[in-house]
């Protein structure tokens, strides 16, 4: 019922943005925007951010996870991608790694887009950013819970584990006797 919704959603997505998509050709990722002025007419819209971006690429690679999107026409385009988050990964903010770059780097691996021969590297900004989420109150970091997941079962990491105790922990800690979360407004 929903292929056709996909399917447009995602040739809108790898469209090239000079034709009114999102697809970046010259750096190899998702814009993060475009807009329309009040005649209808589409723009790409400049922004510095990366966080839609790599959301929705990490909720494309769920959806080829969970539900076999075939993702062969996109894959050169997915690959690349994976390539630019791999080598910018660095200088995202906290909440563009746990947003999106994480998931979508270590989704990579698993779906077998990418060869990944060390992921040290990964291992070292998920902690690093376990440890960042554990000491900031900013429910939306709390999304690094799910690249944890799929590492811990890509990689099985005791590091990584111990690491997800104390947030999980910490997590928990913050909940009133409703179960609400008490870190204040979820939008900061």
């Amino acid at each position: 019922m929903y292929n056709n919704y996909i399917s447009t959603a995602l040739k809108q997505l790898f469209l090239d943005k000079s034709r009114h998509g999102f697809w970046n050709e010259v750096e190899g990722k998702i814009e993060e925007r475009i807009y329309h002025d009040k005649n209808w007419n589409w723009e790409y819209a400049v922004h510095k951010g990366y966080r839609y971006g790599l959301f929705c690429l990490s909720t494309i690679l769920l959806a080829a996870e969970y539900n076999n999107l075939d993702l062969g026409i996109y894959s050169n385009k997915i690959q690349k991608y994976l390539d630019w988050i791999r080598h910018n990964v660095q200088n995202l903010s906290l909440s563009e790694v746990t947003y999106g770059a994480l998931l979508s780097w270590i989704l990579g691996i698993k779906l077998k887009l990418i060869n990944e021969e060390s992921h040290s590297t990964i291992e070292e900004l998920l902690i690093k950013s376990i440890n960042e989420s554990i000491s900031s109150y900013d429910n939306q970091n709390f999304l690094v819970l799910i690249p944890a997941y799929y590492y811990v079962n890509l990689f099985d990491s005791q590091r990584v584990k111990e690491k997800l105790v104390l947030l999980t922990e910490k997590i928990l800690k913050s909940t009133d006797k409703h179960g609400l979360f008490q870190t204040g407004d979820l939008r900061y």
